[in-house]
């Protein structure tokens, strides 16, 4: 739970950005049970900031400690990973397969 209001608009710009998913996993928000949050890539509590840069949009998996640390031992927030990651899945919805 964030510490620092983030206003509105900000959330808004986060999830437009995101496109209503998990920019850890990209789960999309509409096939989760709970809705996304929006979380700080590097927590308050280590000096993150609350701006866009260091905010994302997560399901309830990455916001768990083990999901916390795994995703940033992964990197997976690098804006790199984040294009391959949005990119496998628009090729995925598109109905190719890797074999």
């Amino acid at each position: 739970m964030s510490r620092t209001y983030i206003p509105v608009a900000l959330r808004n710009v986060v999830y437009e950005r995101a496109k209503a998913a998990c920019e850890y996993c990209l789960t999309p928000e509409m096939i989760t049970f709970a809705p996304h949050q929006i979380d700080h890539v590097i927590a308050e509590k280590h000096g993150g900031a609350t701006e866009q840069d260091n905010l994302a949009l997560a399901c309830i998996q990455p916001l768990t400690d083990i999901g916390r640390v795994t995703s940033q031992l992964l990197r997976f927030n690098t804006p790199e990973r984040i294009s391959e990651r949005r990119l496998l899945y628009e090729l995925l919805k598109s109905g190719i397969k890797f074999d």
